[in-house]
């Protein structure tokens, strides 16, 4: 009993003792506040669990019925977008027809207020040429320390439009002109560099002028008593025939050499600067009178057409009071302008068809300084095309109406990429390759022209025969249009001087002994230069490259008739 009693007291203190550590444990400061936070954050956790696990259920479940929905509405889309193909093609189509429409009514209209000439004119001075041309503002040849002079040349077409009255002039004129040579003939004198100033005075010597100048004024007094004098008319028409320039002469005043340079279409007498700077570093100055011709419709130079009917209609539509239709075209070795009377198509083609009457104009000049004793030896063709694009939006800024006409240049320049184009680009070179002498000829461009030049004066070159191609074609491979000079200064100059400048008598003999290593010389860096012969041995190779695919094509063909008959046979 009392072990019992025992047991039973140590029970009670137990339970007593441990009610007593429960009751500190729990009244302990603090601990209670962390548990209640730990459980709470494990709580709040699982709660996050769960809804992003609720998340993706949805999202999976919303993934899958855009999926059947797709499915199920197929066929529908795919209408649905044919549709709205379709509909932007035509809004395009309908949109492109608006715009040639508008381009060929706006033409005429444009041309009939004149604005055509006026944006197809560049004047001297022009901000986009100088800056493509990287010269300053009112540059002449006084920026490379030359002396230089106004002239004024005439035209062709002022003997075609002229009376029977005027041919006598011409005629008294050129009976002048051979006693005149007679006398310095006799004389011993050189002649030299003879230029139609705009009142007809030769530059010769003074005593020489002196004395032509009294000849002169007796034979004008005689054909005014046996002539009537000429209308006003037609002495502004004869002034307007004429095309304006700057005479560089030589240092010496006996030299018989002469350089000529034509711009090309977009440009002006300015263009030809750069090959200025080349001549004058060669020294080709002090032999040769130079001469920089702003060319018809271009600078200062009137627009005249070749042809001597359009300036006869062109005169009687003045004094009919009708405002003739603009056209302006300058004189290029592989560019001319457009007239502004015609349509879009017309206009493209004139490109093709005025190439020809330019270099026949620039040849009569030839064959006139050839009369005068001046012998003109070589002719350099570069590529002169300037970009039209920059140059008519800074033009046409300030003229809003001309805005259409910028419309209506943009759709010539798409179409100039055309392959109808290209075909005309095509017949353009080959109508300037048939006025050029191949003797005297060098031609200079760029492989990185946009218009893709090359191309197609290669595929007329490798047509001609080997003694009509130029001397030498120099092919850069930087710059393009109007900064060939800028862009390639080292071997633009190279080509002048192998144009123009005549070898010595020991690299005659290394060309001789040696020609292919002399031709590789020649060649500046970054230059392609082809002779005649190279341009034979490219089209020899072209030609083994199209028998090479004809046998090729042709083995092709035996082999799948082979097969086909293998085919047959095993069938029967």
């Amino acid at each position: 009993m009392q072990q019992q009693q025992q047991q039973q007291q140590q029970q009670q203190q137990q339970q007593q003792t441990g009610v007593c550590g429960l009751q500190q444990y729990c009244l302990a400061p603090g601990v209670s506040s962390r548990v209640k936070v730990g459980v709470q954050q494990q709580q709040q956790r699982q709660q996050q669990q769960q809804q992003q696990q609720q998340q993706q259920q949805q999202q999976e479940e919303e993934a899958a019925a855009v999926r059947v929905q797709l499915q199920q509405h197929e066929p529908e889309l795919r209408v649905v977008c044919r549709s709205l193909g379709r509909l932007a093609l035509q809004c395009i189509g309908s949109l492109v027809r608006v715009n040639f429409a508008a381009a060929a009514l706006l033409l005429p209209l444009c041309s009939s207020w004149g604005l055509g000439a006026s944006l197809a004119r560049v004047r001297l001075d022009d901000p986009f040429l100088l800056q493509q041309l990287q010269l300053p503002a009112g540059a002449t040849p006084a920026l490379y320390g030359l002396n230089f002079m106004e002239v004024a040349i005439p035209l062709g077409e002022a003997a075609t439009t002229q009376t029977g009255g005027s041919s006598t002039m011409q005629q008294q004129q050129q009976q002048q002109q051979q006693q005149q040579q007679q006398q310095q003939q006799q004389a011993g004198a050189m002649t030299p560099v003879v230029v139609r100033l705009e009142d007809g005075v030769a530059s010769q010597p003074e005593q020489q002028q002196q004395q032509q100048q009294q000849q002169q004024g007796e034979q004008q007094q005689q054909s005014q008593q046996q002539h009537p004098q000429q209308h006003p008319p037609q002495q502004q028409q004869q002034q307007q025939q004429q095309l304006r320039g700057w005479l560089i002469p030589a240092e010496q005043r006996s030299s018989k050499k002469a350089l000529i340079c034509m711009h090309g279409w977009l440009s002006n007498r300015q263009g030809c600067l750069p090959f200025l700077a080349a001549a004058k570093e060669l020294n080709l100055h002090k032999d040769h009178h130079i001469l920089l011709l702003d060319m018809r419709g271009s600078g200062d130079s009137p627009a005249v057409r070749g042809a001597a009917a359009a300036a006869t209609a062109a005169a009687a539509a003045a004094a009919a009071g009708v405002p003739p239709c603009s056209s302006s075209s300058s004189s290029s070795s592989s560019s001319s302008s457009s007239g502004d009377c015609f349509a879009v198509e017309a206009a493209v083609s004139q490109l093709a068809t005025d190439a020809r009457d330019d270099l026949a104009a620039a040849r009569g000049e030839e064959e006139w300084l050839q009369q005068q004793g001046v012998s003109l030896q070589q002719v350099l063709l570069d590529s002169p095309i300037c970009s039209a694009a920059s140059l008519l939006q800074q033009q046409a800024a300030a003229r809003p109406v001309a805005r259409s006409l910028l419309l209506l240049l943009q759709h010539l320049s798409w179409g100039l990429g055309s392959k109808r184009a290209a075909e005309l680009r095509r017949l353009r070179s080959l109508l300037s390759l048939e006025c050029m002498d191949s003797s005297s000829s060098v031609v200079i461009l760029s492989a990185a022209d946009k218009l893709n030049l090359w191309q197609l004066l290669q595929q007329q070159l490798l047509l001609l025969d080997e003694d009509k191609r130029p001397r030498a074609t120099y092919v850069l491979a930087r710059g393009e249009h109007c900064n060939l000079a800028a862009a390639n200064a080292a071997a633009f100059k190279s080509a002048v001087a192998a144009a123009f400048v005549s070898p010595s008598s020991l690299q005659r003999l290394w060309r001789l002994l040696l020609p292919a290593a002399a031709t590789r010389a020649a060649a500046p860096p970054d230059t392609l230069l082809l002779t005649p012969k190279d341009l034979s041995k490219m089209q020899q190779q072209q030609q083994q490259i199209k028998l090479h695919q004809q046998q090729l094509l042709q083995q092709d063909k035996q082999e799948e008739e082979e097969e086909l008959l293998e085919e047959a046979d095993a069938q029967d």
